[in-house]
C-alpha cells in the first residue's frame, strides 16, 4: 500500500522503530503516521454511515407498517360506492346517499325480472352474486320451476317498477318492498300483466372492485300482489 518511491526515500532509510514510548512514533515517516491516521478516521466514518443506514432503514419499514395499519383502519370506517361505472363517491357508511340504495334496488328488480328464454340463467347469475351464500342455495330452489316453465314456454317477462319502500332496522339492515307491473309474452305473444311484490333485505358489505354494488342480499321474495295484501311488512317498513 506505501512504498519508498511514493514516500520519497530509500529502504535503507527505514529502520525499525524502537519499542515503547513516544519514539517508536517518532521514528516513523510522518506520512506513513498521517495515512494511518487518516485510514483509521475513513474506517470510522464507514462503520458510523453503516450504523446510520442500519437506523434509516429500521425506522422506513417501522413508519411503513405503522401507515399501512393506520390506512387500513381508515378503510373500515368507508366504503367507496359507486351510484354508476365512470362515477365513485366515498362515503361514511352511517351517511351512505338513498340515491345508491335506490339505484341499487332498481337493478336487482330489474335483473330478477327482465328475463326470457335466452337471458333468465344470465340474469339470475347476476343477481346471485349479490346474495348471500345461504340466500343462494334457497334461490336455487325456489326459482327451478319458473325457469324450465320459462324455457319450455319460451316465456319473457319485462317488469316496470311502479312503487318501492325503503326502511332500515334496528341493525342497520335495508328492507325493501317494491311493487312492479309485470308484462308477460309467450313467443313473441302478449299473454297480459300482473302486478308483483318483491320484497329485499339487504346490508351493506366492505368493497369489492368486481361488483358494481357493494351491497349483500340476504332475504328475498316475490309474490303476485293479491296473494299479499292482507299480510304485514317486514318490521321498519
Amino acid at each position: 500500500m506505501i512504498n519508498s518511491k511514493d514516500k520519497s526515500f530509500s529502504k535503507s532509510e527505514i529502520r525499525t522503530p524502537i519499542k515503547g514510548g513516544d519514539e517508536e512514533y517518532r521514528s516513523l515517516p510522518k506520512y506513513i503516521c498521517y495515512k494511518a491516521a487518516l485510514l483509521r478516521e475513513r474506517r470510522m466514518l464507514e462503520k458510523l454511515l453503516m450504523a446510520s443506514l442500519a437506523v434509516f432503514v429500521v425506522y422506513f419499514i417501522q413508519s411503513r407498517i405503522e401507515i399501512s395499519e393506520l390506512h387500513e383502519q381508515l378503510r373500515k370506517k368507508e366504503y367507496i360506492l359507486a351510484p354508476g361505472v365512470q362515477n365513485f363517491v366515498t362515503v361514511n357508511p352511517q351517511t351512505i346517499p338513498d340515491s345508491y340504495i335506490n339505484q341499487a334496488v332498481s337493478d336487482f328488480v330489474s335483473s330478477f325480472g327482465n328475463i326470457s328464454r335466452n337471458t333468465i340463467h344470465e340474469q339470475f347469475l347476476g343477481l346471485k352474486r349479490y346474495m348471500s351464500p345461504e340466500l343462494q342455495i334457497r334461490f336455487d330452489r325456489e326459482i327451478h320451476k319458473w325457469v324450465q316453465q320459462t324455457e319450455n314456454e319460451d316465456l319473457a317477462q319485462i317488469v316496470s317498477l311502479a312503487e318501492k319502500q325503503i326502511n332500515t332496522d334496528e341493525k342497520g339492515n335495508y328492507l325493501v318492498q317494491a311493487q312492479v307491473k309485470a308484462r308477460l309474452f309467450s313467443s313473441g305473444e302478449y299473454l297480459g300483466s300482473e302486478d308483483q311484490i318483491i320484497r329485499m333485505q339487504l346490508r351493506l358489505v366492505p368493497p369489492d372492485a368486481s361488483k358494481r354494488w357493494f351491497l349483500e342480499i340476504t332475504e328475498f321474495s316475490w309474490s303476485k300482489a293479491t296473494e299479499i295484501n292482507n299480510q304485514p311488512l317486514p318490521k321498519g317498513l
